[in-house]
């Protein structure tokens, strides 16, 4: 990002390059850059701006970068911003331009199971809660990690079929407070006990990860 963002105008033409061409914006200076309001012109955008959840915007006047700070007024968003600035913490906000790249699943997987380079692989059993943890679980991940990756190893029903499948999903910081680590015998006794299936031996997980070709 190159060109100064010092003025109204510029600030009008930077946001009609990189979001969307004449959008009306409200612009409130501050320090560190603008907080943006999108100003409703026509019934469409009316419309749309009585619905809850109006965003507002903060455009970093150094970097060019435009984060989403939710529906809280551009005076708060600024408040916020200026204290976390103060406090040396990372502003809050999800960033919308330039558009973040996709999440490492290997990060995650890697908190989970750390992978093992030495050609080896290992087996690791997991309670899944998806409506919560103080629910009763509601199934069982397997991950075997190895030289090759992570591998998250699948019950299909009604087949009664294991498959391997990559482990993007682990990439959702949300899956390491719902998988809980359990011993193999606890993975066993609740696929048996829920589902009426047999855990498959670690050896059978192990010659399935070697079959799954390297992602």
């Amino acid at each position: 990002m190159t060109e100064p963002l010092d003025t109204k105008e510029a600030v009008q033409a930077y946001l009609d390059r990189v979001l969307r061409p004449g959008i009306k914006w409200s612009m409130h200076r501050f320090p560190y850059g603008w907080a943006l309001r999108s100003i409703p012109v026509t019934p469409e955008e009316i419309e749309e701006a009585r619905e809850p959840g109006k965003s507002t915007l903060v455009l970093e006047e150094s970097t060019g970068r435009i984060s989403a700070h939710g529906p809280l007024p551009p005076r708060v968003v600024i408040d916020r911003y200026l204290t976390a600035i103060a406090e040396g913490r990372e502003p809050r906000g999800a960033q919308i331009y330039p558009e973040p790249p996709p999440p490492d699943p290997t990060r995650n997987a890697e908190r989970l199971a750390p992978t093992k380079h030495d050609g080896s692989a290992k087996v690791y059993y997991y309670l899944n809660y998806f409506q919560g943890i103080e629910r009763p679980p509601s199934g069982v991940t397997v991950l075997v990690s190895g030289a090759r990756g992570h591998r998250s190893m699948n019950l299909s029903l009604p087949e009664r079929e294991w498959t391997a499948e990559p482990v993007n999903f682990l990439a959702q910081d949300r899956y390491l407070s719902i998988l809980r680590p359990v011993a193999r015998a606890e993975a066993a006794a609740f696929l048996q006990e829920r589902m009426a299936a047999a855990l498959p031996s670690e050896t059978e997980f192990l010659q399935l990860y070697e079959r799954r070709e390297t992602a």
